[in-house]
This record gives structure tokens, C-alpha cells and sequence, in this order.
């Protein structure tokens, strides 16, 4: 049986996202996203709504977590990868101490937000 373990939800403006795009797109992705992220936001263009889904998943993810906040560099340290049906899976990556918890991630969005919700389970 699963327990649940966390609730996160993160919502950003798509116009912040432009800014920070606009400042420097590589520093951004240098620092907030996998190297496997940066190379699918590179494909896209530099798409700035797939920056926001990556920025606000990564949010929800820490906040259901319920620890410390690991500081934008601990972006680096897990990957999302974006499912059919607006939904996600984020994996941390390998020397990543991590508890596996089964992840239900799912992306929201309007014209001026974009969003995302994580509800943790506790295997076992």
C-alpha cells in the first residue's frame, strides 16, 4: 500500500520566464537543468514555455519533498522528463541520495501562467 508522502505545487508567469530567458538563456540552462534538459530545450529553440514546466516541476517536486531546499544548483540534480497528457516524471540522477518515492506530476497552464503539481507516494 502507498502512503502519500508530499504535496508541491509551483506556478510561473510566462512573462518571468521571458525575462529570465532574455537575460541569458545559457546561464539559465547551465545552471538550473540537466544536461539532458539542455539538450532537449535546445531542440525546442529555447521554447520558453518546456523552461517553465522544467523550472516549476523541479518546485513542486522540492516542496512535496517537504526538506530543505537544495538551492538552484540542486536543479541540476534530478530530471524531468515531460509524458503524454500533460503529465511528468521527475528521476534524479546517479550519487543523488534519494528515497524512491512513485511521482504523480502533472503541468497546468493558461495564457499568462504556466504550472505544475507533484503528489509524492512512500514505496513500500
Amino acid at each position: 500500500m502507498r502512503r502519500l508522502h508530499g504535496i508541491g505545487v509551483d506556478l510561473l508567469s510566462r512573462a518571468r520566464v521571458l525575462r529570465l530567458i532574455g537575460r541569458s538563456p545559457k546561464r539559465i540552462s547551465d545552471r538550473l537543468l540537466s544536461q539532458t534538459e539542455q539538450k532537449v530545450w535546445r531542440k525546442r529553440r529555447f521554447a520558453p514555455v518546456l523552461l517553465a514546466r522544467y523550472l516549476t516541476a523541479k518546485e513542486a517536486f522540492f516542496k512535496a519533498l517537504g526538506g530543505p531546499w537544495f538551492g538552484p544548483d540542486g536543479f541540476r540534480d534530478f530530471e524531468v522528463h515531460c509524458l503524454a497528457r500533460g503529465k511528468f516524471c521527475v528521476k534524479a540522477l546517479s550519487g543523488v541520495p534519494y528515497k524512491a518515492y512513485a511521482v504523480d506530476g502533472c503541468f497546468f497552464q493558461s495564457d499568462q501562467w504556466v504550472g505544475a503539481q507533484v503528489i509524492l507516494w512512500d514505496q513500500g
